[in-house]
């Protein structure tokens, strides 16, 4: 099927013919296909000479009213034109999201009404209400006409998933969105069932230059855990990124990877994504793609075990969430190679503990002694992403403190040990920081360089001792700790930082 020209608003015949008969008049394979119920309207023929001078069609064809129905009903000029003003408006939407810098859309079908929300510098603000049927419109339509990947049609019983990388939508800048659909209880909706869609937006940034250490200190990491990510990339073995959903892991990875390939030219390097969410540098992105979920594990080990066998030196993975993607990166490392990878866990340390979950879960035996080799794990990073107070518009802690409750006042004094002179909190926003008193982010980290001693301590199931030793013997700082290091200097909020760490601040806090 090959719809119209969607430059419709400089299409003057178009806009003269009435949706009643745009309703009989479809385009297909380069035919106007019209019902011969509108046969002798004039404006047919004023449209048709008009189409073939602009060589949109070639020629025309004429269908009863009851064959042109059975055919083209679901694509007339009509409903084309509809569809092209919802893609205009999710066009325009992306393009407004990535102005105000947004991470994620939210569209929700609320039932009775429809909201679209803004996740900015990692808090969610409600950007616009809609007419419920015109969210849903916008959904189907995402689903229908825009993303590559994923189901054609959407289902409001299903969870579903696609990428839009179509760049006729994206704004010049954004490289991929990755659209995730959940179905909700709403009783005002159709049949009792809403639907969220959740829009993961993926920047461009092809454009990063600079060494290792200038990106990692642009993104926020400390200067000793930079050294320890610069020893990281001179290793072989297994190195996995970890932290919540969008919370920069993929961003960091990217920045590392990028970086060793410049500095090593002479190496290959091959990456095995799920599907591949940047553009990487001069690496080889091999995209899994599978619709069945229960075949995803298979389908990511063939695809390790293929870039083993094509003479790789870095390989990096995606994502490990699957068993026997688990397994195929310990092989690799096990074989010399150097792997990068994320997964979720809660800690650095919690990395170990989530491999050992997922490969007994599947039981596997002595586990824990497998991963603990020193040719397999050599490095551990966890991290989150930390709102940054605008400094122009942000207030000192002294002057407020009264106004939070006694609980929380002296939990704050706890942890930061009465060290808040310099503790600020968020102001009311002004021009500077666009009225939202947040300007921007950075990642608050904890990166672990593995040996035998910090191994053996996990071998033994001393998790505690391991933690101690990394602190205690080889300088490490927690996340926790590096979060309130952005609190101490009056960048940072303590209760935002608090809620997004998901830990309160004196966590750490020995009384």
């Amino acid at each position: 099927m090959m719809f119209f020209n969607q430059q419709k608003q400089n299409f003057e015949p178009l806009n003269l013919i009435p949706s009643t008969l745009k309703s009989s008049l479809a385009i297909s394979d380069n035919v106007l296909c019209i019902s011969s119920a509108i046969k002798h309207d004039p404006l047919v023929l004023e449209l048709l000479n008009d189409l073939k001078s602009r060589k949109i069609v070639e020629e025309y064809a004429f269908y009863s009213p009851a064959e042109f129905h059975d055919k083209y009903s679901h694509s007339t000029l009509s409903k084309i034109e509809v569809k092209n003003e919802i893609q205009n408006f999710v066009k325009e939407l992306l393009q407004t999201a990535f102005n105000e810098k947004a991470s994620d859309i939210h569209i929700k079908d609320m039932g009775t009404h429809g909201l679209i929300r803004f996740r900015i510098d990692g808090m969610l603000i409600d950007h616009k209400i809609y007419k419920a049927d015109f969210c849903r419109a916008v959904i189907r339509a995402i689903y229908g006409s825009m993303i590559q990947s994923g189901d054609s049609q959407f289902s409001y019983r299903e969870r579903q998933e696609g990428r839009i990388v179509n760049d006729n939508f994206l704004p010049k800048g954004m490289y991929s969105v990755r659209v995730h659909t959940e179905p909700t209880e709403k009783k005002d909706s159709p049949e009792g069932i809403g639907s969220c869609m959740y829009l993961r937006l993926l920047y461009d940034a092809t454009n990063a230059t600079g060494s290792l250490e200038e990106r990692l200190t642009r993104l926020g990491f400390l200067n000793n855990q930079i050294e320890s990510i610069r020893y990281l990339t001179t290793r072989t073995g297994l190195n996995i990124l970890s932290g919540a959903t969008g919370h920069g892991k993929s961003t960091a990875l990217k920045h590392i990877i990028e970086s060793i390939k410049i500095e090593n030219p002479q190496k290959a390097f091959m990456s095995v994504e799920d599907p591949p969410e940047f553009h990487l540098e001069g690496i080889d992105q091999i995209a899994v793609s599978t619709k069945n979920v229960e075949n995803r594990g298979i389908a990511y080990t063939d695809a390790i075990a293929g870039a083993m066998r094509s003479d790789v030196d870095c390989l990096l993975i995606g994502e490990i969430r699957y068993l026997e993607a688990t397994k195929a990166a310990i092989n690799g490392a096990m074989t010399g190679h150097a792997i990068w990878g994320t997964l979720h866990a809660s800690d650095a340390i919690g990395i170990i503990l989530r491999m050992i979950t997922i490969l007994e879960e599947k039981g596997s035996s002595n586990a824990i002694k497998h991963i603990c080799e020193p040719s397999v794990i050599s490095g551990l990073e966890y991290q989150r992403l930390i709102p940054m107070l605008c400094p122009h518009c942000s207030k000192r802690l002294h002057d407020v403190i009264d106004s939070y409750n006694a609980n929380m006042a002296e939990k704050i004094n706890r942890a930061l040990k009465a060290e808040d002179e310099n503790v600020r909190v968020i102001g009311s926003g002004c021009e500077y920081c666009n009225y939202k008193g947040i300007k921007g982010q950075q990642i608050a980290a904890e990166v672990i360089t593995t040996d035998v001693a910090f191994l053996d301590y996990l071998k033994q199931n001393k998790i505690t001792k391991a933690k101690e030793y990394w602190i205690k013997e080889k300088g490490g700082i927690s996340h926790v700790q590096h979060a309130l290091k952005y609190v101490k200097e009056g960048r940072a909020d303590p209760f935002i930082t608090e809620d997004r760490l998901g830990l309160p601040l004196d966590f750490e806090v020995i009384s």
